[in-house]
């Protein structure tokens, strides 16, 4: 992991992703940053991430599950 220190306005650039953040304002414990990014670019704040990767995993879990066998009637003559 990079750890950076930033001022308001300074930002941090990744050319080859075309993405930029900058530091908007910092009150107390909280920044606010921007983000610029080609609209392609999906960007989510890391708790919704793990909501997705949960919902991921579960939707796996169902999906690779073992199906209920099915009953047959079956009659002997």
């Amino acid at each position: 992991m990079l750890v950076l220190s930033r001022k308001i306005e300074e930002l941090i650039e990744f050319p080859e992703l075309g993405i930029s953040i900058e530091v908007l304002r910092i009150k107390g414990n909280s920044v606010r940053l921007g983000i610029k990014a080609h609209e392609s670019v999906r960007i989510l704040r890391g708790e919704l991430q793990e909501m997705v990767n949960e919902l991921q995993d579960h939707d796996q879990a169902t999906v690779s599950a073992p199906a209920m066998p099915q009953q047959f009637d079956c009659q002997v003559a």
